[in-house]
């Protein structure tokens, strides 16, 4: 039987994990406010895009 602890995700792994999205936002906004969010796969460790491994879509 696996354990919980085999599904938990660590900050040490998402660093080299490729695919793990890393959103980044304004800390608040003002109602009405325009802002940009920015979403990268593979902040830390650059994800490979090949004609083979791409990321065809972001899923929120």
């Amino acid at each position: 039987m696996s354990k919980l602890a085999d599904f938990v995700k660590y900050e040490a792994d998402e660093k080299k994990e490729k695919h793990v999205p890393a959103i980044d936002a304004p800390d608040t906004v003002k109602k009405g406010e325009f802002f940009s969010v920015t979403v990268t796969v593979g902040k830390d460790t650059p994800h490979p895009n090949t004609k083979e491994h791409y990321i065809g879509w972001i899923e929120g």
